[in-house]
Order: C-alpha cells, then sequence, then structure tokens
C-alpha cells in the first residue's frame, strides 16, 4: 500500500493510495460528497453524471463516495459499491458490460471475506452462453439481480470515463441499459471528461437523465486546504508558511494550476523545495510528469479546437478572437464558436478588460507553461517557459532576493550546470520588477556564455539578439574583445627579458580605467614591437592609475569591474548600479559623483535617477538633486524620487550639510521642487534649509510657503506664526495663505488677529464655507449673536445654513420649534464634518429629538475619521445600545492613560453623561469604575453612579468637597430632562 508521504506516485490512479490515507486527504469537495450520500438514502436515488478535466478529482471522489457508503451503517446495509478499472476497454457489447459487473461484484464479495460466494460467482460468469450477445446480456443482467436479491441489496456502479462505455455500445443497447437502470437496484454514479452526447442530445437514451454536477476549479480556499493537508502529512513547514502568510503568491499559484488537484499535488514538491538554483530542472522533470495528462487532454479535442487552442497557449496573453484568427487562418466566428466551447469544458477562461472586446487565455497556466516547453527553439525556449512560470509561483519579493543570491555565486563549471544557470538567470531578468536588477542578471549571463567556448557556440539558440536581447549586444561584443585581448596578451612575446609578466601586465591594462576599449586594443597590436623603455614607462603609468583606485575605499575594486567588462569607464553608471548586489554601493557612488560632475544634460539626469535609490553617499544625492532643480523638465522627476527615498533623518542632515557649501539660489530651488510629501518625511532636514532660506533677498512664495510648514510639522506655533506673517505679506497670498495664518494666530492665543485673518481670506474668496465657518467659531468667543450676523450675510451655502441655525438654537431656546423643523430640511443636503460635528456636540447640551437625526447623518460620513466619543453618543441617539455597549467598553482604552490622571475632555465628560441618561447607565457606571482614576476625575464617577443607582447613591451623600463640581456636572437633577445648560461653546470634536 502506498504510503501518505508519496502521493505523487497515485497521481494518477488514487487506487494506490491507501483507504485511510485517501479519506485524510480528502478536503476539498466535501459539500459534493454530502450531498451524494444524502440522496443515496432516498428510496429511488438519482444516476449522477460527474463531468470534469483530468486531474479535477473524478477518480477520487468515486473512491471517496464508496468508502462513505462502506461506513455508514444504513447505507452499507442497503447498497453495494462495485468499482471498474478506469477504462473498460473490453466492452464491446453490453453483455460484456454486464459480465465486468459480476466481476467487480465478485471482487465486493471477495474484500468482505465471502470468498465461497465470489468464486461461485465466478463459475456462474465463465458459464454464462457465448455466440448470443442478447441472450448473454439478459442472463448477466439476471445474474445480476439475483445476487441483489439474495444480499439483500443493491448496487452502487462507480464507472469512471463512462463516456468510454456509452461509445462502445449501440443506440439500441443505450435504451436497454437505460431501461435496467431505472429499477431501485442500481445506482449509476459515471465521471466522463466531457458531456457525453447520448445524455446532452434530445434523441439520446440519457438525455436530462442523469443528475449532473461538473467538477470545477477548486477555489482559493480549497486549494488553500489543500497544500495544508500536504504540508502537514510531508513535513514541508516552509509551504504551510507560505499558504498562511502571504494569501497573494497562494492566488498566483491557484491561477497557475488553475484550480486542478492533480496540478496543485504536483506544485507541492517544487514550494518545498528550498531555494530557486535548481527550479529549472525540476520544473523540466515535473512538467515532463504531467506529459501523460496534459497530452491526453490535448487529443482529446476536436482537430479545430486543437489548432485554436495551440495559437493561444503559444500567444500566452490575453488575445481575442480576432487576434487568434489571424494566428490560425480561421474566420473569427468559427475562433468565437470554439472558444466559447473551450470555455465551456473548463480549459479557456475569460479575462477582465476595459475593451470593448472580451479576452481569452488558457485557464490552467501550468498547462499552457507545458505547451510552451515543447514548442519552439530548445534554450530561448526554455528562458520563456520558465520566466511565465516564476512569474506566477514566486512571489515579489522572494525573487528578488533570490536572484541577488545568484548573482553572486561562483559560475558552475560543467556546461549542462552552466546552461542551467544562464537559463535560469535570464528568466528571473525577464520577470523581475527591478530594473537595475535585471541589468546586473542579464551582465551575468552574457559573462557566463562568453567565457564557455561550448555555450558561445549555442548563442543563437540562447539569446535573440535581433529581437527581445538586442539590447545585450554591445556587452557581449566588449566582454568577446576583453577577453581576445587577454588572450593575445598571454600569448605574446615582448622584447622586455626582465621584469615581463603577461598575467600582471594584463592585469594593469584591462583595469585602466583611462583607456577606452580600442586604445587598449591599439596597446595589444603594438605590443610586440613596442620599446623596451616606452614598455616601462606604460607599466609604471599603469601600476599608478590602479594604486590611485586602490587608495580609496570605494574605488579599490573598480580595475576589476573593468578588467571583467562589467564598467566601461570610472562613470558608467549602468555598469557600476548592475554589479552593486556584488562590488557594493562604493562604486556606483562614485561612478554617479563622476557623471554629475560633467553636467549632464536633462534626459541623462533623468536615466541616473532610475538608480538613485541605490545610492548612499549624500553628496551625490545633493548634487544629483541641485542639477535635477536647475532644469524645469526635471522638476517632476525630483519629486517623485524624493518622495519615495527610504533615507533617514541622518542621512537628510548630511545632504543638507552638502548645501551648505552651495550658493542661496541653488537652496531655494531645491525647496521649490520639494513637494510637502518630502517634507513631512524629512521636516528634520528641511528645517536646516530654512535657517538658510530666511535669509534670501527675495523668496518666491512657494519657498515661504514650504519654509511655514515645515515650521508648523516641528510643533513649533511661534516660528511658524511668523513665516506665514512673510507669506501673507507677499503681494501674490491667497485665501488659503490667510486661513493658515488664522489658525496660526489661533495656536497661540491671538483671538482677534485670527478673526481679522479669516474676514481677509473671505473677502478674498467668499466662497469658502469652511472658512466662514471657522471665523463664526471665534466670533462666538465674544458674542454669539456677533457670529450669526457673519453667517447671514455669507453664500446660500447648506453647511453655513445648518452651523447658523445651530447657533441660533444655542442662543435664542424660544425659537426652538421653527429652528428644528428648518435644521431638519437643511440636514440631507449638509456635507461637512465639521458643521455636523459642531451640531451634534452642540445638541448633546440640548438633549433634543433633533439629536437623532443628526447622528444618523453623521453616521453616513463614511471614510471620514470620526472622534470615539461622537460615535458612541451616536448610536445611543440611535437607540442602537448594543453597538454602543462595545464602544463603550472600548473608549475608555482608546483614551491615553495620562488623561487618566486629569479630568477628561469636556467633550468625553458628556457623551459618558449623555449615555448614562439615555439607556447605558449601568454600563457606563461600570465601565468608568473599572479604571483606576485620579482624584481629579471622582466627580464624574460620581455623578455615573448618580445616573444609574439614584436609589444608592444621591448628591446629599457624597462628600462635601464632591458636591458642587458634581453638581457641576449634572447641571440639573437627573430626573429634569427639560432644562437646557446654558449657552456655551461646543468642545473642540477632535479632543
Amino acid at each position: 500500500m502506498n504510503q501518505t508521504g508519496d502521493l505523487s506516485t497515485a497521481l494518477y490512479n488514487p487506487d494506490l493510495i491507501g483507504r485511510a490515507e485517501l479519506i485524510e486527504q480528502f478536503v476539498a469537495r466535501k459539500s459534493l460528497l454530502a450531498l451524494m450520500v444524502d440522496d443515496l438514502r432516498h428510496e429511488r436515488p438519482q444516476h449522477w453524471l460527474l463531468l470534469g478535466q483530468r486531474g479535477m478529482g473524478k477518480s477520487t471522489m468515486l473512491r471517496r463516495l464508496r468508502y462513505a457508503i462502506e461506513d455508514d451503517p444504513e447505507l452499507s446495509s442497503r447498497w453495494i459499491p462495485l468499482s471498474f478499472p478506469e477504462e473498460q476497454y473490453n466492452v464491446a457489447h453490453l453483455s460484456d458490460f454486464w459480465a465486468n459487473c459480476l466481476d467487480a461484484l465478485s471482487l465486493a464479495l471477495s474484500e468482505r471475506g465471502r470468498e465461497e460466494e465470489s468464486h461461485t460467482l465466478d463459475a456462474r460468469a465463465k458459464a454464462l452462453p457465448r455466440g448470443d450477445e442478447g441472450e448473454r446480456s439478459r442472463e448477466s443482467l439476471s445474474m445480476l439481480r439475483e445476487c441483489g436479491t439474495t444480499l439483500k441489496a443493491g448496487f452502487i456502479l462507480l464507472l469512471d470515463n463512462f463516456n468510454i462505455v456509452l461509445d462502445r455500445l449501440s443506440s439500441q443497447e443505450h435504451w436497454v441499459l437505460r431501461k435496467a437502470l431505472s429499477g431501485t437496484e442500481l445506482a449509476l454514479v459515471g465521471g466522463c471528461v466531457a458531456p457525453p452526447e447520448e445524455a446532452f442530445s434530445h434523441d439520446g437514451a440519457f438525455y436530462d437523465w442523469f443528475n449532473v454536477h461538473e467538477l470545477r476549479p477548486l477555489s482559493l480556499d480549497d486549494a488553500r486546504e489543500v497544500l495544508l493537508y500536504l504540508a502537514k502529512v510531508r513535513n514541508a513547514p516552509s509551504v504551510e508558511q507560505v499558504v498562511l502568510a502571504d494569501r497573494g503568491r497562494l492566488a498566483a499559484l491557484h491561477r497557475l494550476t488553475g484550480g486542478n488537484p492533480r496540478a496543485l499535488l504536483l506544485l507541492h514538491d517544487l514550494l518545498a523545495r528550498e531555494g530557486i538554483r535548481t527550479i529549472a530542472q525540476d520544473l523540466a522533470g515535473l512538467l515532463d510528469h504531467c506529459t501523460p495528462l496534459y497530452k491526453a487532454r490535448f487529443e482529446a479535442f476536436s482537430h479545430q479546437q486543437q489548432h485554436v487552442l495551440d495559437a493561444l497557449a503559444l500567444h500566452w496573453a490575453p488575445a481575442t478572437a480576432a487576434e487568434i484568427a489571424a494566428r490560425t487562418g480561421l474566420s473569427v466566428q468559427s475562433v468565437s464558436s470554439q472558444l466559447d466551447r473551450l470555455v465551456g469544458q473548463g480549459v479557456v477562461e475569460k479575462v477582465p478588460s476595459e475593451s470593448p472586446r472580451q479576452l481569452f487565455q488558457v485557464g490552467e497556466r501550468l498547462f499552457n507553461i507545458w505547451y510552451l516547453m515543447r514548442a519552439g527553439p530548445r534554450t530561448r525556449r526554455s528562458i520563456l517557459w520558465l520566466a511565465e512560470f516564476l512569474r506566477s509561483f514566486y512571489g515579489e519579493n522572494s525573487l528578488r532576493l533570490q536572484a541577488r543570491e545568484l548573482f553572486t555565486l561562483p559560475l558552475p563549471s560543467p556546461v549542462e550546470e552552466r546552461e542551467r544557470y544562464v537559463t535560469l538567470i535570464m528568466a528571473i531578468a525577464k520577470v523581475v520588477n527591478d530594473a537595475t536588477l535585471c541589468n546586473a542578471l542579464e551582465l551575468r549571463a552574457v559573462e557566463a556564455i562568453v567565457d564557455m567556448h561550448e555555450l558561445r557556440a549555442q548563442l543563437g539558440d540562447i539569446l535573440d539578439l535581433s529581437g527581445d536581447d538586442a539590447h545585450l549586444e554591445a556587452a557581449i561584443d566588449r566582454l568577446e574583445t576583453l577577453r581576445e585581448l587577454e588572450s593575445a596578451v598571454l600569448r605574446s612575446r615582448v622584447r622586455l627579458r626582465k621584469g615581463w609578466d603577461p598575467k600582471r601586465f594584463w592585469h594593469l591594462l584591462g583595469g585602466a580605467a583611462s583607456l577606452t576599449l580600442a586604445e587598449k586594443r591599439r596597446t595589444v597590436e603594438e605590443l610586440h614591437s613596442l620599446e623596451p623603455r616606452r614598455l616601462r614607462a606604460l607599466i609604471r603609468t599603469l601600476e599608478m592609475e590602479e594604486g590611485k583606485w586602490r587608495r580609496g575605499a570605494s574605488t579599490a575594486r573598480l580595475p576589476e569591474a573593468i578588467r571583467r567588462g562589467y564598467m566601461v569607464s570610472a562613470n558608467d553608471v549602468v555598469g557600476a548600479a548592475a554589479i552593486a548586489p556584488e562590488f557594493g554601493p562604493g562604486l556606483l557612488n562614485e561612478a554617479f559623483l563622476r557623471s554629475l560632475a560633467a553636467s549632464p544634460r536633462a534626459t541623462e539626469l533623468e536615466t541616473m535617477g532610475r538608480f538613485l535609490p541605490l545610492v548612499v553617499d549624500a553628496a551625490s544625492w545633493a548634487r544629483w538633486i541641485l542639477l535635477t532643480a536647475r532644469t524645469q523638465n526635471s522638476l517632476e522627476s525630483l519629486e517623485r524620487w524624493l518622495a519615495v527615498a527610504g533615507m533617514g533623518v541622518q542621512f537628510w542632515t548630511e545632504v543638507v550639510i552638502h548645501f551648505d557649501r552651495i550658493s542661496k539660489w541653488t537652496t531655494m530651488a531645491m525647496c521649490e521642487a520639494v513637494d510637502l510629501t518630502f517634507a513631512r518625511r524629512c521636516a528634520f532636514a528641511c528645517g536646516l534649509l530654512c535657517e538658510r532660506i530666511v535669509s534670501l533677498e527675495a523668496p518666491s512664495l512657494l519657498t515661504l510657503r514650504l519654509v511655514a510648514m515645515v515650521r508648523q510639522m516641528q510643533n513649533d506655533p511661534a516660528r511658524s506664526l511668523d513665516c506665514w506673517r512673510q507669506v501673507v505679506q507677499h503681494p501674490d497670498a491667497t485665501a488659503t495663505d490667510w486661513d493658515a495664518f488664522a489658525q496660526s494666530n489661533v495656536a497661540v492665543g491671538r483671538t482677534e488677529d485670527s478673526i481679522s485673518s479669516w474676514r481677509r481670506a473671505i473677502a478674498l474668496d467668499p466662497g469658502q464655507t469652511k472658512m466662514r465657518i471657522s471665523l463664526c467659531m471665534q466670533l462666538c468667543l465674544r458674542s454669539g449673536q456677533e457670529a450669526i450676523n457673519t453667517l447671514r450675510g455669507g453664500t446660500q451655502d447648506p453647511d453655513i445654513d445648518l452651523f447658523g441655525c445651530i447657533l441660533e438654537l444655542l442662543i435664542s431656546p424660544a425659537h426652538t420649534p421653527k429652528l428644528i423643523a428648518r435644521i431638519a430640511r437643511i440636514l440631507p443636503e449638509a456635507t461637512d464634518l465639521t458643521v455636523i460635528t459642531f451640531s451634534m456636540v452642540a445638541l448633546i447640551n440640548l438633549d433634543l429629538p433633533l439629536l437623532r437625526e443628526v447622528s444618523a447623518k453623521l453616521l453616513t460620513l463614511d471614510g471620514r475619521a470620526l472622534p470615539v466619543p461622537l460615535v458612541l453618543a451616536a448610536e445611543t441617539s440611535m437607540g442602537n445600545l448594543d453597538k454602543a455597549r462595545v464602544i463603550l467598553r472600548s473608549f475608555l482604552s482608546s483614551i491615553p492613560g495620562s488623561e487618566l490622571t486629569q479630568p477628561l475632555t469636556p467633550l468625553s465628560s458628556k457623551v459618558l453623561l449623555y449615555c448614562a441618561r439615555h439607556g447605558l447607565a449601568a454600563e457606563t457606571s461600570e465601565t468608568f469604575d473599572a479604571c483606576p482614576l485620579a482624584e481629579r476625575l471622582l466627580p464624574l464617577q460620581a455623578a455615573l453612579r448618580i445616573l444609574a443607582f439614584p436609589a444608592r447613591f444621591s448628591i446629599e451623600r457624597l462628600p462635601a468637597e464632591l458636591r458642587q463640581p458634581t453638581q457641576d456636572l449634572l447641571g440639573v437633577p437627573p430626573d429634569n430632562a427639560d432644562a437646557r445648560a446654558p449657552f456655551r461653546i461646543p468642545d473642540d470634536p477632535s479632543a
């Protein structure tokens, strides 16, 4: 019996898996199994037909159903499941089918220990008459029914590939078989790859007779359960980690297999392997293992379907019917028809598209990769199908990390291993989402090919130098030239008797960054004719150059990079970036600075910017920033790179230090190019720049704004106010600038200045709702009536109108009915969170029925950051007490511990009291009692207890020092619900 750990040996035959193992590994399609078992409990069960591609689990389902019947006392007493070989090629007539049923029954009796009955049945079956197929068929069926009567049980016929049986029987025999199966003693559960015509054509014997269930691909959750099971029984914790921790990669694996259980089983072994070095060989073996499955699947299609599927698979990417028609020479109508049929069979899937034309692709990507593997030139084909596999199989981070590891490994020596290595790194280069790493891998592949004569001869099979790989031609020429020159130096005979070492000479010449490749070639050609004196001088010059590079820590390996052909010169940024994973960032920093010193054009700066994230030298960043800031067309590029730069404060401080050596103009240009996102991330470094900007003779408005924002982010209200004062003094200052200036005045407590600033802002832009509301909030500190008068002179904005109504409601209780009706009309149109929050806070004070409508409006403001106390109050006012209880329990836990050592904000205190008055008295008191409180919170605690338990607590029973503050919190006796608190500005909603 096969062990669980060797499930792959039973890939095409579940019968090789032990009973216990198969039951344990059956983790998907349990609902279908339960449905079929439940149906068998009926007096006259249905006949079932399971449709599905090869590998979808039809055979496994049939065998699992057998075990379910045998393990169920009720079903096993009524039914005997009969299992058959997967393909019944010996069936030529219906009599052969019934004879196979008798064989299956004999085997079932033997497995139950009823050997004598089994032998008797075999003997009777052999004695059946030959020659008259009709008579033999009737007697075989009669014998089967007789056995059922003797055994007092019916038979469940579990037939895989049932379509083979139907194809071998005549149309008349189909009707005879249907009649035989119409009784109650026989039930059939069949599996088919494709829908049999006899069951779906109107004149077929089995039309509309079966309960048809299509075994569709496993869902993502089912695939997850299958992989987790395999990881458990095969002791593969790495697979379990991928499945549990990386849902994105799990989804990619699911797409790769198309939800095919057999393909998932195949991929599990690859997932369990550590590393990527043998992935090409392992995958090739896996796909060879798939060949019987996929080949049989492909050959089952009609010739035209094969033609369409071939074109679609070779195209790989989603394609339209018109594109496939162009590839096949068929009409679009024919291709569309075949694609629809292939979609119905689950082989092809439709791909969502913004285009009105429908896109199609092969559903199981592993099947598509297998097809790519079997088509096209050998090595280049391997790169293509391996690239497509890697794209789906590995997560982006995993692929990048393993690619870097591959780059640093020594090149393998055997030809076969090096060819696999080249195939792998070229495949990764095609899919890794990192242009620098892609360059590095391609350069490594070129070196591996050029250095081995056998692979160099196959260059045309490996790379497409006239197509996708044309950009590598220059690197190949450079490396080949260097190898030729090295070989020529080592063979040369020179006129220098002492101190001549050809290896040492090539080491110096090949690594000389000051010489071009053409100059090195000319030197080698003239080497045999050079006089000893000139040759010694050349050697001394080359030694001095090498010494210069070696003295710098960042440039010590530059000669090696030049000699190996990785870099063209000392300022080759592209080459230095490509070898950064192996050589480190030093060479890149040096190349960057040298290139910048040459004052490159804007297009060159943009190209260099692609490698900027690899640069860790602050001087390189500073110089690149300044050069880019001078180029108007590159400002957008500058902002993009600075916004994503993952550098810390210390790095940016060093960048600023480099700016100290530069003119005021360049500093200002840099600041004008930097957006606010960058300023937030690097506020400290920008703060250092601010020190210099404020001294500029004529700073721009944009620069002044940046400085003010930085000061604001540094929580420096006084300096921020000074900066905004400079901004509003600028002749081009806008209403937004005056608004920021007003807010800065509020931050330092200058009410009158903030009022005048908002008046100026509104004068510049009368339609600014938020500015007008902010002005009125400040005016309320002087006079509520003045605030209302200001609002009346504004625009007919529903937010302003609502704000004004709430103010009037607070000031003029006599107008309450009219104001409530007006607020109810305005409220649906209001949109501003500040206004509705203000209304909510104010109405908590008044405790009017209108609070319910405002609460409902507040809770519809999706995506807004609503303060927890307001949400709690809103749910309470809406009568959602269960929700409110949950929020209440987490309310105090959301308050910083330091706030429990001092009085809560007025808003928080009012909300707790409000909740206590409206159905949450006990919960509010108990929740608050459970927290460690400072002495200054005792009045609030006492107020909550009085509201919760009036029979046990009252103001009169409190200690003298708590009576007055508790009375102030309650305002009026708890039973006086109509009393109103005096007018006051509602608390800051953000508290």
